[in-house]
C-alpha cells in the first residue's frame, strides 16, 4: 500500500523556534526556527520513506472559525517577532526541498491535513500525520495514524482510547465540553476532563446530550443545560473540515528529487552549508535519490590556520621581537590568562609563555611595548587585555582595532560575535577545536592560531567598515569606549554587606509570610514554586478559568494568566507578589552576597558593547541595569550599593532623550516649539489630543500621552496601546491618529524612513550606525509590520544609545585629566553613576552636566538631570 506522510507545518516551525538558540546569517536574518525545521522535516522523511509528502501551514488570514467566534484565538500572545519573520522562510525550505506546500486562505492547516488525509485514506492510502497537536486525533481510524514526534508515539484507534478513554471518533465531543484556552474555545464553563469524560461516555455525543439533558442531576445539570449554544460553538470550532475544492489534490503530492540547484541556492542565500550530507548519504532511494553533499568554498578547516609559533622565554628576546613589531607598526595580541601571550607582527608568531611573567613582572614585560605611541594594537576582545593592563597600572594603547567590534559596527544584528564565528563568517575557517585536535595541538599553539585568523580578519574588517561607512562610529565611539568600561569593571561599586544581610532576613520573612496566607486562603499547603501544584489549586479546587496547557499537561500559571485571575481571588495576587519578591531575593540579594568576596565588597559587573542590535550597552554578571526602579523592594537593593568614605554618589539622567533625538529627525514644528519652549513634553501632546490648555490637562490625560509619546517611537498599534492603556482599541487608534494630527512631521519621518529601508534594507542612526532590516520587503503582512516598527526605531533609539557612548568617552577623558579620583561606575540605558570625591562634587556636576548636554549636537535642547547621595537607592536633586 502507498503511504502519505503529510506534516504540520507550523507545529515543526514553532518547535524548533523555541528549542534552538539564536541564529542569524551575516545580514541579520534570523534563522535558527528554519534550521531546526529543515533538519526535522528531512529526518522525518527520510526516516520513513512516504510515496506521498505534504507540509501544511496555517494560511495568516483570518479563517472560518473567525467568522463563527470573532474572539476564537484572541487571547493567544503575539509571535515574537524572530519566529513570524521565520515563517515564510520556513515555505521557502520545503519548497527547495521539493515538498509540497498546501495552504489555502481561509483555513487553518488542520483542515487541510484532515482533507488530504481523509481523501487519500477513502482511497487505500495508509495516511501518517506528523503533529503534536491533540486535535487531529479526532481523525485517526484504521488507515490514518497520527505521529507525535515529539513524545515518540504513533497513534492508532487504541492508543488513542488509552490516553482518552475515547475513541478517535468522539474526541471533537470531549473536547468541546472541556474548551480550550489556548484557542479561546469557550466550552462549557466549569466541566472539567473528569466531568467531560464522563458525559462523553454516557451520552457519545454532545446531540445525545442535551436530548438527554433532563437525565442529569445537580450542579452538573445546571452547568450544561444553561451553555448548550457555547457546546454547539465549541464542537463546530474543534471540528476537522474537510474542503470541497482544496488547492492541491493528494495525489499531486508524490514524493520526487529535489532540484539540486535551487536547494543549493536557498542553503547559500541563508548560509545553511555542509548540515545536509550526514542525514541523507549518497544511497540509490527512488524516493529522495541522492541529496548530495554541499561542500564550502574554501574548505572549512582549523588546519588551514596551524602555524609556527616562536616561544619567547627571556625578557632579552621579547625585547628583540618588539623591535621587529614596532617597526611594522601593527601589533596583533591575544591574551589567555591561563596560556600566556601570543603576539605577531603578521609575519611571525610569538608565544610569552607564563614562565615569563613568572619570573619579572607583567608591567616590566610589557611597558617596553606600550612605549611607543603610534603603534596600532590590533586583537579580539581588547577589553580583557585592558583590564590586565589596568590592574597592572599600564597606559593603554591609543590606536586600537578589536575584531568583535568590527564586525559589530557592520552588522549589529548577529546573534554572537565571537572570534569563532567572525572566522566562520570571513575566513570560512572553524576555530572551535574538538578533543582529537586539542590533543594534537599545543595551548600555545592554539593560542597563536587564534591569532593568525585575528591577523586574516583585520585586512577584511578594516576594508569592510570603510564600505560600509561605519568606519568613524567604530574609530571614534566604539573604540574610545573599550577604555571607559574596562576601567569602570575593574573600578566596581562598593556594598553594603550589612543592609544585603538585613535585607536577606526581611525578605525572607515576607517570603514566610505570604506562603503563610496564600496556605490559609488555599485551606492546604504546597509549593508555590511549582507551576503544577499552583495549577493545581487555582484550576482543580478553586475552579478558577483555565489557562492554555503546559507541556506537561498542567495550565500556565505565567504572569500574564495571575495578572487576569487577581480580580478573581486572592491568591493569584499573592503568588505575584510571592514571585516577584523570591526573584528579587535570588537574583540580587544572595548573588550581591555571594560576589561581595574582597575586603572591600566591591561588586564587578560586565558591560557588553555587542548585545543589543540597537547599539545599546547590555550588563551581566550581574545585570546592575535590570534592578527595579520604581519598586519599593527594588530601590531597598539599590541601597545596598554605597560609595566609598568621603565620596558621593551622583547620577546623571538624561530627560526624555528619544524624544529629543524623534524630534531632531523627524524635524516636526510641534516637538521642536514644545522642547525648544521647554515645555513638558506630555502634558503639551495630552493637550493637543484632547483639544485643552495645558493647564486643563489632568494626571491621567498626561500620563496617557506619556505611553503614545513613547509609544510612537517603538511604533506602537492601535492594539498594543489599548492593552497598556486599558481601553478599546478603536480609542486607542483614534489617539493615535489625533496624535499625528497633531505632529505630522513624525508620520512624514516615519513614512520616509520605511520607504528609504525598502530600497536600501537598512537604516542608520544620526551618528551612521546602521542595522540591517532585509524583512522590510517580506510579503507577509506580519513580518513587514514588524520590521518597520525596526526601522521607526532603531534610528531613535540608536540615536540615544550613541549619544551617551560619546558623553562616556568625553567625560573619562575629563575625569582622567583631573586626577581627583573621581570614577564612572555603571551606564543604564540613559543614566550614568559616578563616585566622586565629596568636596569636588559641585564642580564634577557641572562638568558632567555640560559634557553630557554637548556630546552631540540636537536642534532641540538636551537637558540632563543630576541627582547625588549616599547611596544609590536614595538620590536627590
Amino acid at each position: 500500500m502507498p503511504k502519505f506522510y503529510i506534516v504540520d507545518g507550523n507545529s515543526y516551525i514553532h518547535r524548533a523556534y523555541h528549542a534552538l538558540p539564536p541564529l542569524n546569517t551575516s545580514n541579520g536574518v534570523a534563522v535558527n526556527a528554519v534550521y531546526g525545521f529543515m533538519r526535522m522535516l528531512i529526518k522525518t522523511i527520510h526516516n520513513a520513506k512516504p510515496d506521498y509528502v505534504a507540509i501544511c501551514f496555517d494560511h495568516p488570514s483570518k479563517n472560518f472559525r473567525h467568522t463563527a467566534f470573532p474572539a476564537y484565538k484572541a487571547h493567544r500572545k503575539e509571535l515574537d517577532p524572530e519566529l513570524i519573520t521565520q515563517m515564510p522562510i520556513a515555505r521557502e525550505a520545503a519548497a527547495a526541498l521539493n515538498f509540497p506546500v498546501v495552504e489555502k486562505e481561509g483555513y487553518e492547516a488542520d483542515d487541510l491535513i484532515a482533507t488530504l488525509a481523509l481523501c487519500a485514506s477513502k482511497q487505500g492510502v495508509d495516511v501518517v500525520i506528523v503533529t503534536s497537536d491533540k486535535d487531529a486525533l479526532q481523525l485517526v481510524n484504521e488507515k490514518i495514524k497520527v505521529l507525535d514526534d515529539m513524545k515518540h508515539i504513533m497513534y492508532d484507534a487504541q492508543k488513542v482510547n488509552d490516553r482518552f478513554g475515547l475513541p478517535p471518533e468522539k474526541l471533537k465531543d470531549y473536547f468541546a465540553l472541556m474548551g480550550d484556552s489556548s484557542d479561546n474555545i469557550p466550552g462549557v464553563r466549569g466541566v472539567g476532563e473528569k466531568t467531560a469524560l464522563k458525559l462523553i461516555s454516557t451520552f457519545g455525543s454532545i446531540e445525545e446530550l442535551f436530548k438527554r439533558v433532563n437525565e442529569l442531576e445537580g450542579r452538573v445539570k445546571d452547568l450544561v443545560s444553561t451553555q448548550k449554544d457555547m457546546a454547539y460553538l465549541s464542537k463546530e470550532l474543534f471540528t476537522l473540515k474537510e474542503i470541497p475544492d482544496i488547492c492541491m489534490p493528494w495525489s499531486e503530492c508524490k514524493m520526487s528529487e529535489p532540484n539540486q540547484e535551487v536547494l543549493k541556492e536557498f542553503l547559500r542565500k541563508y548560509e545553511f552549508t555542509k548540515f545536509l550530507n550526514e542525514i541523507y548519504p549518497q544511497k540509490n532511494n527512488t524516493q529522495l535519490n541522492k541529496i548530495t553533499a554541499l561542500q564550502e568554498e574554501p574548505e572549512e578547516a582549523f588546519s588551514r590556520l596551524t602555524c609556527d609559533c616562536k616561544d619567547i622565554s627571556s625578557l632579552d628576546l621579547f625585547k628583540e621581537s618588539i623591535c621587529s613589531m614596532c617597526s611594522n607598526k601593527t601589533v596583533f595580541i591575544n591574551l589567555d590568562i591561563l596560556n600566556g601571550v601570543a603576539l605577531s607582527d603578521s609575519n611571525t608568531y610569538w608565544h610569552i609563555s607564563n614562565e615569563l611573567f613568572s619570573h619579572h613582572d607583567f608591567k616590566e614585560v610589557f611597558s617596553e611595548l606600550l612605549k611607543s605611541s603610534d603603534v596600532l594594537f590590533v586583537g579580539y576582545d581588547l577589553k580583557k587585555l585592558f583590564k590586565v593592563f589596568i590592574e597592572h597600572s599600564l597606559s593603554i594603547p591609543i590606536n586600537i582595532f578589536d575584531i568583535g567590534l568590527g564586525a559589530y559596527c557592520i552588522n549589529p544584528s548577529n546573534s554572537t560575535y565571537t572570534l569563532d564565528a567572525i572566522a566562520q563568517q570571513y575566513l570560512k575557517v572553524k576555530l572551535e577545536k574538538n578533543e582529537t585536535e586539542i590533543e594534537n595541538k599545543s595551548a600555545q599553539n592554539n593560542l597563536c592560531v587564534n591569532l593568525k585568523a585575528v591577523v586574516g580578519l583585520y585586512s577584511i574588517l578594516q576594508q569592510q567598515l570603510i564600505i560600509n561607512t561605519s568606519d568613524k562610529l567604530f574609530y571614534n565611539v566604539e573604540m574610545p569606549l573599550i577604555e571607559v568600561l574596562a576601567q569602570m569593571e575593574e573600578t566596581g561599586l562598593r556594598v553594603d554587606r550589612e543592609h544585603l544581610s538585613k535585607l536577606s532576613v526581611i525578605f525572607t520573612a515576607e517570603i514566610s509570610r505570604i506562603e503563610k496566607e496564600v496556605y490559609a486562603l488555599a485551606g492546604e499547603e504546597f509549593n508555590l514554586n511549582s507551576p503544577k501544584q499552583v495549577s493545581h489549586i487555582l484550576f482543580d479546587k478553586l475552579m478558577l478559568p483555565q489557562s492554555k496547557k503546559t507541556k506537561t499537561g498542567s495550565y500556565q500559571t505565567n504572569e500574564e494568566v495571575l495578572l487576569e485571575l487577581a480580580s478573581m481571588h486572592e491568591i493569584p495576587n499573592k503568588i505575584l507578589e510571592y514571585r516577584e519578591i523570591a526573584k528579587l531575593k535570588s537574583t540580587y540579594v544572595d548573588v550581591l552576597s555571594a560576589l561581595c568576596t574582597d575586603s572591600n565588597c566591591r561588586i564587578r559587573a560586565n558591560f557588553l558593547q555587542t548585545g543589543t542590535a540597537t547599539g545599546r550597552l547590555s550588563c551581566i554578571n550581574p545585570n546592575l541595569q535590570n534592578i527595579p526602579v520604581r519598586s519599593k523592594l527594588g530601590n531597598e537593593i539599590r541601597k545596598a550599593f554605597i560609595p566609598e568614605d568621603d565620596f558621593i554618589f551622583v547620577s546623571s539622567d538624561y530627560s526624555q532623550i528619544d524624544l529629543r533625538a524623534l524630534a531632531h529627525l523627524s524635524e516636526d514644528k510641534g516637538l521642536l516649539e514644545a522642547f525648544r519652549n521647554g515645555v513638558d513634553i506630555h502634558t503639551a501632546t495630552a493637550a493637543r489630543i484632547f483639544n485643552k490648555s495645558e493647564l486643563e490637562v489632568t494626571q491621567k490625560e498626561r500620563s496617557a500621552a506619556k505611553t503614545i509619546n513613547f509609544g510612537v517611537v517603538y511604533g506602537i498599534s492601535p492594539f498594543g496601546l489599548s492593552k497598556q492603556l486599558g481601553m478599546p482599541a478603536s480609542q486607542a487608534k483614534i489617539f493615535i491618529e489625533e496624535y499625528f494630527n497633531r505632529y505630522p512631521g513624525v508620520r512624514l519621518w516615519q513614512e520616509k524612513i520605511i520607504a528609504q529601508a525598502k530600497v536600501n534594507g537598512f537604516v542608520k542612526t544620526l551618528l551612521g550606525r546602521k542595522r540591517y532590516i532585509p524583512e522590510i520587503n517580506s510579503k507577509n503582512g506580519q513580518i513587514r509590520a514588524f520590521a518597520q516598527r525596526i526601522a521607526i526605531n532603531t534610528p531613535v533609539q540608536g540615536t540615544s544609545s550613541d549619544i551617551i557612548k560619546v558623553a562616556m568617552v568625553n567625560i573619562y577623558k575629563k575625569l582622567k585629566e583631573s586626577r581627583i579620583g573621581a570614577k564612572m561606575l555603571v551606564q543604564v540605558h540613559d543614566d550614568l553613576l559616578f563616585e566622586v570625591p565629596k568636596k569636588h562634587s559641585a564642580e564634577l556636576e557641572v562638568l558632567i552636566k555640560q559634557e553630557m548636554e554637548n556630546a552631540v549636537k540636537l536642534c532641540v535642547p538636551v537637558v540632563v538631570e543630576i541627582k547625588k547621595g549616599g547611596n544609590w537607592g536614595e538620590l536627590q536633586q
